[in-house]
């Protein structure tokens, strides 16, 4: 499954705003608002779309895709997991 170039947009926005030392998964919302602003409405739900169907996937490498975006390499599969959902819980509440 290719990833949009919306993915890649937020995988270096998360490259870049780790930088800024993140703590939790809560603080990722204003990581998510940032692309929003930079990105709009459309690649967020673009991205939203992207990530649902990886979850779907019991056979998709998370961590293959979201490194493969360049991104940081500091999230295990579970956490990765965990902000893809969160991703697409925060995309459906703008809504």
């Amino acid at each position: 499954m290719t990833p949009p170039p919306s993915f890649y947009d937020l995988t270096l926005q998360f490259h870049a705003d780790m930088d800024l030392i993140y703590t939790d998964i809560a603080s990722f919302r204003s990581i998510y608002e940032g692309f929003r602003t930079v990105h709009g409405d459309d690649a967020v739900k673009e991205v939203a779309f992207y990530f649902g169907q990886l979850l779907a996937d019991n056979d998709a490498d998370l961590a293959a895709v979201w490194y493969g975006g360049n991104a940081d390499t500091l999230f295990s599969t579970i956490e990765l997991r965990r902000i893809f959902e969160d991703f697409g819980a925060w995309a459906a509440s703008l809504q």
